[in-house]
């Protein structure tokens, strides 16, 4: 119908080492104004596990990574709800909200200790090295929202701000237990104003904040503790068609 409006589509593909994968996408958008559009989305992916992932091998004093041939691909699954809004070029306003799942996430795990002659290696002489390798385990489950405004505050003078947030858990590949996702800010925004001069000139003001930065147990500064966030700002002045 003119208000109404549904995309679906698949995509298949063939590894000679995984075999065939199919995964769907199917769209459906609604749009009761021309400057106003709903969107659910639904998606599937996959990633193989690269040649480095799969044979990766390397052994240091008493420590060590082994090869794991038969890891499988990563599997993953989105949903997402989007609103877009304009008025009249002087207001812009988005919002998503999204939830993803993550299967077969390919880790670096503790494999265990394994019998190893090799003096270089084996620097104590028990005939025993503790070795890791990449494996298959664990899941991710993350959801979030986006906002996002763009705003003519003046004639002359264009805004915007977006702001991020993502929570969810993120599988210890050691232990089993979840934990808050690794490596990831809950909070990031994103602010920014633009002064122009007759299309000649422009002047800019930008500012980006991320907030603390969940680790691993294993980090050896923090601990399983949070990183601190920080903050970036940044000038960006630009003169055009000085000379003819």
């Amino acid at each position: 119908s003119p208000a109404w409006q549904a995309v679906i589509g698949s995509r298949y593909d063939h590894n000679s080492t995984y075999g065939g994968v199919h995964n769907p996408r199917i769209a459906l958008i609604y749009r009761p104004a021309e400057q106003q559009t709903y969107k659910m989305l639904y998606g599937e992916a996959y990633i193989a596990p690269s040649h480095f992932d799969r044979f990766e091998t390397w052994f240091v004093e008493e420590y060590g990574h082994i090869q794991n041939p038969d890891l499988k691909p990563e599997v993953m699954r989105t949903v997402e709800l989007n609103h877009t809004r304009s008025w009249n070029d002087r207001l812009e306003l988005s919002l998503s909200l999204y939830r993803n799942e993550v299967e077969n996430l390919i880790v670096r795990r503790f494999y265990g200790l394994v019998p190893m002659a090799d003096a270089f290696v084996d620097a104590d002489g028990d005939g025993l090295v503790a070795v890791e390798w990449s494996d298959n385990y664990g899941r991710v489950r993350s959801y979030g929202a986006d906002l996002r405004v763009n705003a003519a505050l003046a004639p002359a003078l264009r805004g915007f701000i977006n702001y991020s947030w993502i929570g969810g858990t993120n599988t210890d590949p050691n232990t089993g237990a979840e934990y808050d996702l690794f490596k990831t800010s809950s909070h990031k925004v994103a602010a920014g104003l633009t002064w122009s001069v007759r299309d000649r000139a422009s002047l800019s003001a930008r500012i980006r904040w991320v907030s603390g930065i969940a680790t691993r147990s294993e980090n050896s500064l923090y601990g399983g503790a949070r990183m601190p966030g920080y903050h970036v700002v940044n000038f960006h002045g630009r003169v055009r068609s000085v000379v003819e």
